[in-house]
């Protein structure tokens, strides 16, 4: 990412995400979808990667470019503009991470009743 520091690198991401989250908040109440979302985020010009139904992901695309040597800066930018916005010699940006799989709910065990310890009522004072 070129943060020093996790630290930098969060702040690093809170920044970038900032304006889109800020749009998306201010049409959650119309959004019927995320189409909705995506469809407000490209109107004003940020570079959405990708969508993903299964969790609700906007996907954004974003270049570093190198300030000095081995410090880079963040920024969204659509695929087709890297070189223009982050230079020739920016890193190549990082494959999104992929969504995580759905997967089916582990199974919920049932509640035993154990003695003296709180939880679910026994049925007997043999329990």
């Amino acid at each position: 990412s070129g943060a020093p520091s996790a630290d930098e690198f969060f702040a690093m991401v809170c920044q970038l995400s900032a304006r889109p989250l800020s749009v998306m908040h201010m049409i959650k109440h119309k959004a019927r979808g995320l189409q909705d979302y995506v469809t407000a985020l490209s109107k004003l010009g940020f570079p959405v990667y990708d969508a993903t139904e299964a969790d609700s992901q906007v996907l954004l695309s974003a270049c570093a470019k190198e300030v000095r040597p081995k410090v880079y800066v963040w920024q969204l930018a659509a695929v087709s503009d890297f070189t223009r916005v982050c230079g020739p010699s920016a890193p190549p940006s990082p494959d999104p991470i992929p969504p995580t799989p759905s997967r089916s709910p582990s199974p919920v065990p049932e509640p035993q009743c154990t003695r003296s310890h709180k939880g679910p009522k026994c049925e007997t004072d043999a329990e």
